[in-house]
């Protein structure tokens, strides 16, 4: 089966997908920056555990869904709060083109996401000298986007 995981890849997210779906699942990871500190160290993580991933942009996910058959979406959260999720940067986006499609949107509790650092790649500072900041933030999904809640 093909599940896409929007967002970071966690062990434990990982770990309960493999348990519902079996050994044979096919992961696609859409990460809009996969060679980032945290980011790079779950994913690396995961292949070496011997998950099949295939990295992918956020913005490719709609054609994803469109050409692979893709068995369900899902993605990290924080908090529910008045019928609204917090959940990791990118859910919305993912939990709308899911729900166009016909693909369940799952939500998975983690209590927090780790900090991302701007301006590294593949562990290095790549910062151009006066660049700004850009602070990360995180989505809020509406309830009527997600199937379920894990």
């Amino acid at each position: 089966m093909n599940i896409l995981i929007a967002g970071i890849p966690s062990a434990d997210l990982l770990s309960h997908v493999s348990d519902r779906y079996g050994e044979d699942v096919k992961l696609f990871v859409s990460e809009s920056r996969p060679f980032e500190g945290h980011v790079a160290r779950e994913i690396a993580a995961a292949t070496e555990a011997g998950y099949s991933i295939t990295l992918c942009t956020d913005n490719m996910i709609g054609s994803l869904m469109k050409e692979c058959d893709i068995g369900a979406v899902w993605s990290l959260y924080s908090k529910a709060e008045s019928g609204l999720f917090t959940a990791i940067n990118g859910a919305r986006m993912s939990a709308i083109l899911a729900k166009g499609h016909g693909v369940p949107f799952i939500l998975y509790h983690r209590e927090s996401f780790p900090h991302v650092e701007n301006g590294y790649f593949a562990g290095t500072d790549v910062t151009v000298e006066g660049a700004g900041y850009i602070e990360q933030t995180l989505d809020t999904v509406g309830a009527d986007l997600v199937a379920e809640v894990v």
